[in-house]
C-alpha cells in the first residue's frame, strides 16, 4: 500500500492487500524540545511528507541504497532528518546504534530521551529519574539503559563517515 493517512489509533487490526496488519503505538514523544524547531517541523512536515507518498514507496523492514522502500523507522527518520537526497541526515550526536548493521526504533528512543549523550550508565539512570515519563515508557528506557554496557561512551561519527552513510556508502551503519 505504501504510506496511508488515517485517524490515529492506539491499536488495531486491519486488512490491506489481502493481508492482515496489527498497528499499536508505544509512545507519543515530542521530537524536538525547543518550540522553533516544533514550529519548523509542523509546517514542513506535509511536504517531506508528500514526497514519499506521491512517489508510493512501498513497506519493506530493511530499506537501504539499492532498494525502492522503506520501513517505518526510516520514514520516521526522513521526516524527522530530511537530508538532501533519499536519505536522513541525522544529526552528528546520534550515533550509536544498538545493532552495528542498522539502527532501531529503540535507538531513536534512546537518543530523543537524551541518553546517547550521556557517559555512563550511571548517568543515564540519574537522567530517567528525572524525566516525567508514563510508567511504560519509564520501564522499557530502563530495560534499554541497563543492555547499554556500564562504561560505555558513545563515539561520535566524523562529518566524512556521516556523509558516507547519509549516501549509502560502506559505513557499519545503514539507513
Amino acid at each position: 500500500l505504501g504510506v496511508v493517512v488515517s485517524p490515529f489509533m492506539e491499536a488495531a487490526h486491519f486488512e490491506a492487500g489481502g493481508q492482515g496488519y496489527d498497528v499499536w503505538h508505544l509512545y507519543g514523544l515530542r521530537p524536538f524540545a525547543d518550540n522553533a524547531a516544533m514550529s519548523k517541523l509542523q509546517r514542513e512536515l506535509p511536504a517531506r511528507v508528500a514526497r514519499w507518498v506521491k512517489a508510493d514507496i512501498a513497506y519493506c523492514f530493511d530499506d537501504g541504497p539499492a532498494r525502492n522502500c522503506m520501513s517505518c523507522l526510516g520514514f520516521v527518520l526522513r521526516a524527522l532528518y530530511p537530508g538532501g537526497g533519499d536519505y536522513p541526515a541525522m544529526p552528528r550526536d546520534f550515533s550509536r546504534t544498538v545493532n552495528p548493521a542498522r539502527y532501531t526504533p529503540n535507538d531513536l528512543l534512546l537518543y530523543m530521551t537524551g541518553m546517547l549523550g550521556l557517559p555512563n550508565r550511571q548517568a543515564r539512570l540519574q537522567r530517567l529519574s528525572r524525566l516525567a515519563l508514563t510508567a511504560d515508557l519509564r520501564e522499557d528506557l530502563e530495560v534499554l539503559v541497563r543492555a547499554m554496557g556500564i562504561d560505555e561512551s558513545i563515539p561520535v561519527l566524523s562529518a566524512q563517515k556521516r556523509a558516507a552513510v547519509s549516501r549509502g556508502g560502506s559505513s557499519p551503519k545503514k539507513l
